[in-house]
């Protein structure tokens, strides 16, 4: 959502640098939490979560294709639909359902690496190596749909290294930590360090883009690190609460975790409810329609998972009476 109101909300390009990691960060946690998955489950439905996926996305494309057109074609909406393209974020469904069908041999590469001995850790360097070969492949010779953030290759593109970084971080990210206060301070130590040197004085530019792609040439092997210390920032942070165990900071997590169970919904939903926002708020970008118009970004796909879980549920318990 930073991303996304840019010269809107704020005019200091130091903001929009300082978020270029954010698609990234959504990677590695889906390559963990898929890891979990299989883990728990020991598989992973594949078929029904692309299924669900694709079937929510459409719908979202009906509803942003029929708001900019205010007409439904039916032709020109099969075009979007299998494009990726009404929405500029969309590219993320195509990379992500690409993941989500590679997720088992990436597993079944992990195992392999993950023996006794000293073997493992040539193992994990030959699969290492050949997934940043396959991302580099990907990015150099393939092309699919001329869509944004290296959406726009086979395979999910540069995206590919960072869902097998998430796999790999399951095993060091579900471990306690001992001293998580240290852990928690250090790491935001280090962010602060790294903005201040890689945004504030500019020396991101000096770093080429992963693999040459030259569709997301703001995001680097800088960008990777800020993901991983702003990922263990949370893991630490969170450690920090449940060991206080405070009501007030219980409520939070709760609300962080209704957001994030969501995420889908505001994801796809949250520039449709921005262009909505400023017609309902003309006027100057003021603290009160920041305010607002943020809000309606988050509440506004809540209320659209809200209706459809409604409906969901009566033609169950409808079709149950029957």
């Amino acid at each position: 959502m930073t991303q996304h109101v840019n010269n809107l909300f704020y005019y200091d390009q130091r903001i929009f640098k300082s978020t270029w990691y954010a698609v990234a960060l959504f990677i590695i946690i889906s390559g963990y939490l898929t890891a979990c998955s299989y883990e728990k489950k020991g598989a992973i439905h594949i078929r029904k979560r692309i299924s669900d996926l694709l079937l929510t996305y459409s719908i979202a494309t009906v509803l942003y294709v029929f708001y900019q057109e205010r007409f439904l074609d039916v032709e020109t909406l099969f075009f979007h639909i299998i494009h990726f393209d009404a929405s500029g974020p969309f590219y993320y469904i195509w990379v992500y359902c690409q993941l989500i069908i590679i997720s088992p041999i990436l597993l079944g590469a992990l195992n392999w690496a993950d023996t006794e001995g000293k073997k493992k850790y040539l193992r994990r360097t030959a699969v290492l190596m050949a997934v940043l070969f396959i991302c580099y492949f990907n990015v150099t010779y393939t092309s699919a749909f001329k869509l944004s953030s290296s959406g726009g290759h086979l395979g999910g593109g540069i995206w590919l290294f960072f869902w097998y970084m998430g796999m790999r971080l399951k095993a060091f990210l579900d471990y306690e930590f001992k001293y998580p206060k240290f852990v928690f301070c250090l790491n935001v130590i280090l962010l602060c360090i790294w903005e201040y040197i890689f945004i504030f004085k500019d020396y991101i530019m000096y770093f080429p883009a992963m693999f040459g792609d030259t569709q997301i040439s703001g995001l680097n092997w800088m960008h990777a690190l800020q993901a991983i210390l702003v990922l263990l920032i949370v893991k630490s942070g969170i450690e920090c609460v449940k060991s206080k165990n405070n009501s007030i900071w219980n409520i939070v997590i709760r609300v962080i975790c209704l957001i994030g169970k969501n995420t889908p919904y505001i994801f796809l939903y949250h520039l449709l409810f921005l262009e909505i926002g400023m017609k309902l708020w003309p006027g100057q970008n003021v603290f009160g329609r920041r305010l607002f118009l943020s809000g309606l970004m988050i509440l506004g796909p809540l209320c659209l998972k809200y209706v459809k879980d409604m409906v969901y549920n009566w033609s169950k318990l409808y079709v149950k009476i029957k």
